[in-house]
């Protein structure tokens, strides 16, 4: 897998045509996922969020995925890094958590913040589930569901159920909501009309 890897990007490079620039936020995790992945454990410079011991292990179990391989981008010489000096983040993820460092990450690989480093006009983004304030109960159980992107119209799923009750908060980070009859861990998402919410970890309910 290492060479073939390789050896693709090496032949990528060496054909006649002309490969776009690469623009790359220094502190996206995901473009290094496949190369360096533990130079996130030092992150984030002050405010923060620093990484705690749980972020290390996760980064670290994360890495051992890899199973040795390693991943190049064609094109690498041609690579322009953006927000070195750690001026765009979300100012309201600083402590240190893994919640916060999680939601650091996602900001930081976030098409908004992309288009804000390239100074590019932001386009109207969906909605984003970060945190549950219940992670369990049983049917009937409020859950205040947090995040951003959310509207009047929103429509709350619990897995492949909807929610029958849900009340947005006009700020639009936060829907309260009623958790309807199941069983199992599902994945919390809302959706408007600018599409559905992503699963993510913190937005799970048992």
């Amino acid at each position: 897998m290492k060479l073939c890897k390789k050896s693709f990007a090496d032949y990528v490079d060496s054909r006649p045509w002309s490969l776009n620039e690469r623009y790359v936020n220094f502190y996206d995790v995901v473009p290094r996922a496949w190369s360096d992945l533990p130079t996130a454990k030092g992150w984030y410079p002050p405010p923060g969020p620093r990484a705690n011991e749980d972020v290390k292990v996760l980064l670290t179990e994360i890495d051992l995925l890899r199973k040795g391989n390693v991943y190049v981008q064609p094109g690498a010489k041609s690579t322009t890094t953006m927000n070195a000096d750690y001026a765009k983040h979300n100012k309201e993820l600083v402590n240190k958590t893994l919640s916060d460092f999680l939601g650091q990450i996602a900001y930081q690989h976030a098409n908004s913040t992309y288009l804000t480093l390239l100074d590019a006009t932001v386009v109207p983004v969906g909605p984003v589930v970060t945190a549950l304030d219940t992670t369990s109960g049983r049917g009937g159980t409020k859950v205040t569901i947090t995040g951003s992107g959310f509207d009047a119209d929103s429509v709350v799923d619990f897995g492949p159920i909807p929610c029958p009750d849900a009340t947005v908060d006009p700020s639009g980070t936060q829907i309260t909501a009623t958790a309807p009859d199941g069983t199992g861990i599902v994945d919390v998402r809302v959706t408007t009309s600018l599409g559905t919410s992503p699963a993510v970890p913190l937005g799970r309910f048992a």
